[in-house]
């Protein structure tokens, strides 16, 4: 039988225990999309306050499982360099290669540098960058944050135009990455001519979008969601990870007790995973009919505008493709 804890470290400040399968790693070899997402409100009390209990969760067949389960007590790059290493050193002598993980699997990540760049500094090589995509949902989260921050939400409220234009600055993850950052440039600078102190927190709003969203080295290249076909966002993860408040006595319970959990949820895991596999039965639950509909216009009209472009010259002004995308209802303000 393969060992279950793969790693650990007892040192305070970088305390961690990393665990995962021999038969997680067979999920993984030939991943189309990985996910990963930490949880801070569930761990045992020496990985409580900074710590977090971080999942890795392989797409099978249209549905996340976890695969990879780490306690870390750090968060920096390190940290998760640590975590990404143990897992390809695994996958090395299981496999003697990494699999899809290097090159044609899509990982899929909120925001966070540190874990991003970790992947890259891992899994890189000299010929091969991992392929990185953010979270839809986050990059609208942060966007809705922001506009909160400044004090936005009435004015988008009582002025249309102001709404539309965040609500398209809301969607630009659905821009082609070949002009994504110049048509968002275009985007922020074009706003409606407002009282001073309106047009100054407009300013700010842009300042930040231009700022983090198309200068930062570690994010700028990573959002960008035009074509995907499959997963968007971490929600699967974080589904998995809000279910713990049921299955668990408590937020912070005993070590040996949630490394119990886990040894339970690790063989559930597989037990799906191969049943997703080998029965035709069992298939992933299907979105409602409400997702399905946005999903399917999204992917015609993603798929109407890559036909466009790849035969008429673009002007940034007069596109009204990402006003099309902006009305079905995929990332929302709240």
């Amino acid at each position: 039988m393969s060992p279950f804890l793969r790693f650990q470290d007892n040192t305070e400040g970088r305390r961690m225990l990393i665990c995962f399968a021999d038969k997680d790693l067979d999920a993984l070899e030939n991943a189309e999309y990985v996910l990963g997402d930490g949880k801070f409100k569930y761990n045992p009390n020496e990985f409580h306050n900074t710590g977090q209990l971080y999942t890795l969760h392989a797409v099978v067949n249209g549905e996340g499982q976890p695969v990879v389960y780490a306690l870390t007590q750090a968060l920096h790059v390190r940290a998760y360099e640590v975590l990404l290493t143990c897992l390809k050193d695994a996958m090395m002598r299981r496999f003697g290669s990494l699999g899809a993980l290097a090159t044609t699997t899509t990982w899929i990540f909120d925001y966070e540098a540190a874990v991003i760049m970790a992947t890259k500094s891992v899994l890189g090589t000299s010929s091969s960058t991992p392929k990185i995509k953010g979270c839809a949902f986050h990059f609208a989260k942060a966007i809705n944050t922001k506009r909160g921050e400044l004090g936005l939400r009435g004015l988008c409220n009582s002025d249309p135009s102001v709404n539309e234009w965040l609500r398209m600055v809301r969607h630009l993850p659905f821009i082609p990455d070949s002009f994504r950052v110049e048509f968002a440039v275009d985007l922020i600078t074009a706003r409606t001519p407002l009282a001073p102190l309106q047009a100054a927190r407009l300013q700010q709003f842009a300042n930040y979008v231009e700022g983090f969203w198309l200068s930062n080295q570690v994010v700028k290249d990573d959002w960008g969601q035009f074509e995907d076909q499959g997963p968007r966002t971490t929600n699967m993860v974080e589904g998995w990870h809000n279910g713990l408040h049921s299955r668990l006595s408590a937020h912070h319970p005993a070590l040996a007790e949630f490394i119990q959990f886990l040894q339970v949820a690790q063989v559930a895991s597989q037990n799906r995973i191969q049943g997703l596999l080998r029965d035709p039965l069992a298939v992933a639950k299907a979105p409602s009919r409400q997702v399905r509909g946005r999903n399917e216009k999204l992917r015609e009209e993603m798929a109407l505008f890559s036909s466009y472009i790849s035969a008429n010259a673009l002007t940034f002004q007069d596109i009204n493709y990402i006003d099309r995308v902006a009305t079905f209802g995929l990332l929302v303000a709240v």
